[in-house]
């Protein structure tokens, strides 16, 4: 996510960074999004995120729209908008014969 800052602060993961008024923060991390908005310092810019989404299946990451590509092809479609979330648990539901059918979607 990308949040505008109102009030210039000290990012805490890197005591050397100070975030000026106007500049711009990304980050995915929802419980510093939540935080830093709550407290009136940032304010949402962007839901986009500049880093691609994972999912995790079978040991391997793939991209999340990659997935859901996959996910389609194999008649198991999911939301568009979709998130890793909900695609990891339309995966978790799919019978053994869909599984190896995912699979061979994903190794294209």
């Amino acid at each position: 996510m990308e949040l505008a800052v109102k009030k210039a602060f000290i990012d805490k993961n890197d005591k050397g960074k100070i975030y000026k008024v106007g500049e711009t923060l990304h980050t995915d991390e929802l419980n510093r999004v939540n935080d830093l908005v709550a407290r009136g310092i940032c304010v949402i810019k962007s839901l986009e995120s500049k880093q691609a989404e994972k999912v995790t299946f079978q040991d391997n990451e793939y991209d999340l729209n990659v997935v859901k590509n996959a996910l389609e092809s194999i008649n198991a479609p999911v939301a568009k908008n979709a998130g890793v979330k909900s695609v990891t648990k339309a995966i978790e539901a799919l019978s053994d014969e869909s599984v190896t059918a995912l699979k061979e979607a994903l190794e294209k």
